[in-house]
Order: C-alpha cells, then sequence, then structure tokens
C-alpha cells in the first residue's frame, strides 16, 4: 500500500467546519469500528498532519506540482458510506477538488443521489469524462485513485500526458479505463497540478442521509523523470479495514486531568503515555496471520497549548519504533500519528501503543 496521508475511523474531528458535523455510534452504519460521520446541508474539508489543506502541504511533492515545477503523483481514497432515505431527495459528494469551492470540473470524486452515482473525472469537457450507474440504499465500500501517471512539466501541454481515474464500488471496478492523453490544444485545469483538498458535501436535514466510515487516503510521488509511469490500479487493497484495537488501562508518567475527564497532561520530555494492545478477541474474528498494514494511535482530543513542542507515536517501547510530529493547538482535535508497520494480529499481541513527549 502507498504513504498513508491520512485516515478518520469515524469521528470527522478533523474536519472543517466543525459545525453541522456529528459523530454517530453505531454498528449498523459501520460494522468495523462502530462510528460514522453524518453531515447536515455542510460542506466539509479535512485538516489534518496527513490532509492535503494547501499546495505547500502535498507530502513529499511539493517542488512536484505548480506551473513551472516536474512531477507524477496518485493520490487514493477508500471509504464505507452508508445510504439511507434517498428517496427523501438531495445529493453526497466526495472526493478531491483545486479548491474548498470547487465543481466540475474541478472536482474529482462520486457523487450519490436517490438510488444512482454520478462519477466525476477533473477534466475538461465534463460531460465526456462522467459516469453514471445504480446504487441502492445501505453500506457500500468505494475505492477511488487518481493520478497524473506520466512525466508532465508545469502548464506545458505540448507533450502527451496521462491523467487516470480508477474507481470500484463494493470490490467491482467501474470505467478502470477512464484516462485521457493531452495533447496539444487542449485544456488542462489546473487540478492537475495539485489537488489540494479533500472533502465531503453534505445535503440538508430532512433529506437523505449517508454516514460515511474507515476513510484511508494514501499518496504515492516522485520528483524525478525515471522513464516510468505511476498508475491508478489499486493501491489500497480491496477489504482494508479500519478496527480499533483492544488496549489495556494506561501505564503513564502523565498526570491524569483533576476533571477526571480521562484527559492526561504531559509537560517534561521523557513522559510516555502506553497501553497493552489485546489482539485475541480480533484473532478469534480474523485470524492470528491477519495482515496489519499500519497502526495510527489517536488523541482524542489530542493538542498542545504550549509550542513549539515535540510528541512521538510509539509501538513497542522496546524498539523505539514512532513518528513524531507536533500536537495542534486546537482544544477539539482528533489528532493521530501514523506508524506504518506492517505486521500481523499476532505479532501485535502484548506489544505497547502510546505517546511519549520528545
Amino acid at each position: 500500500m502507498d504513504t498513508i496521508w491520512f485516515i478518520d475511523p469515524g469521528y470527522g474531528k478533523n474536519l472543517l467546519p466543525r459545525t453541522g458535523i456529528q459523530s454517530v455510534e453505531s454498528i449498523n452504519y459501520n460494522p468495523y469500528g462502530g462510528v460514522a460521520i453524518l453531515g447536515k446541508g455542510v460542506t466539509v474539508f479535512y485538516d489534518s498532519p496527513y490532509a492535503p489543506v494547501t499546495k505547500t502541504s502535498f507530502p513529499s511533492i511539493s517542488t512536484a506540482v505548480g506551473t513551472t515545477a516536474s512531477g507524477a503523483w496518485r493520490i487514493s481514497i477508500s471509504f464505507l458510506v452508508y445510504c439511507k432515505d434517498m428517496a427523501n431527495g438531495g445529493s453526497f459528494s466526495i472526493g478531491y477538488a483545486k479548491t474548498t469551492g470547487a465543481t466540475e470540473p474541478n472536482f474529482c470524486g462520486i457523487t450519490i443521489s436517490n438510488g444512482s452515482y454520478t462519477r466525476h473525472f477533473a477534466h475538461t469537457p465534463p460531460s465526456s469524462t462522467e459516469l453514471t450507474g445504480t446504487l441502492s440504499g445501505g453500506a457500500h465500500s468505494i475505492s477511488m485513485s487518481i493520478c497524473a501517471s506520466k512525466w508532465h512539466k508545469g502548464s506545458n501541454i505540448n507533450t502527451n500526458h496521462k491523467y487516470t481515474y480508477f474507481m470500484s464500488i463494493d470490490g467491482k471496478a467501474v470505467s478502470f479505463s477512464a484516462s485521457k492523453n493531452v495533447i496539444s490544444g487542449e485544456t488542462v485545469t489546473d487540478f492537475w497540478y495539485y489537488p489540494r483538498v479533500f472533502g465531503m458535501w453534505f445535503p440538508p436535514e430532512g433529506e437523505g442521509k449517508f454516514y460515511v466510515s474507515n476513510i484511508i487516503c494514501c499518496h504515492s510521488s516522485k520528483t524525478t523523470d525515471d522513464g516510468t509511469e505511476i498508475t491508478a490500479g489499486t493501491p489500497i487493497p480491496v477489504g482494508t479495514k479500519l478496527i480499533p484495537l483492544p488496549l489495556s488501562e494506561p501505564e503513564t508518567t502523565f498526570i491524569p486531568d483533576a476533571t477526571g475527564n480521562s484527559e492526561y497532561i504531559g509537560t517534561s520530555k521523557g513522559q510516555t503515555l502506553l497501553q497493552t494492545i489485546d489482539t485475541s478477541s480480533l484473532i478469534e474474528t480474523y485470524g492470528e496471520q491477519t495482515p496489519v498494514d499500519t497502526v495510527v494511535v489517536y488523541g482524542n482530543p489530542g493538542y498542545q497549548n504550549v509550542s513549539p513542542g515535540t510528541i512521538f507515536g510509539v509501538l513497542d517501547t522496546k524498539k523505539k519504533q514512532g513518528n513524531s510530529s507536533t500536537l495542534p493547538t486546537t482544544t477539539d482535535s482528533n489528532y493521530g500519528i501514523d506508524l506504518e508497520t506492517p505486521t500481523t494480529l499476532s505479532d501485535l499481541h502484548g506489544k505497547q501503543i502510546g505517546w511519549e513527549i520528545g
């Protein structure tokens, strides 16, 4: 799998704006994690250490996009959506856009409404790249991958450049060959040089309801022309799920908050908050050799009130594995660090996961 950009089991606390969004606890809407995002008449975008809020925050390819630099890239996303009361009208869209107010042709994703879907390919003219089909109510697993697969140089379109969009619904590919070679004289939207935001567009209250969960976003890129293409393909394996790990009570040198709300406060370098992983129940369900692509440690909320400051996500303290990052200063932030340690459920059993102040 490509590098994890961000994930969201269904909490939605990294979405902006935060009004009009709620996290609904239900195994009906999310059988894996029991929590899903529901919006009411709002357009929301991810504000996350892994999310493409601005062009310069594009991981690894901030020099590979824009109107003068070169690069090739792929962005992939998978999610679970539970569609309810679609007969009441309204539509739901999810995908990438150039700006927070962008519409076709600067949007690449899917729109669902009243038993059908429309796939949008961010290219001109829109009519040549849209595809529609039927989609019933209930739960659907959707995966999308978009890429600028051939080497390109800024806005120079005098050479063929290939742009590809792959989508699958419930494990079945739809329009796998949705690609375009751009030749001299055609217009390429700025989207392909820096798709900036990932967002969701929810219908107003009283219309259809769409519960979103298991959001996984990955990226792959290169800034050197080695003569090969980045292809759309299926970089997020079909059936990939976000599942909460059963944990022990915390072992910590942090200070418990005086209000008794299960929050912990760290003030000094070297302080840790660790919990032991117990995968025995998951092994009974999925099998001990079930692969685990990545582990993410979350603080809900997770934030700091002083800056600068560094915190490490820790997995298995004996090996000192983990990534460092800076906590946000917003007190309602849901903050996670991706530890990217491919392993199995059996290997995870008994290991400790948590935080260490750097």
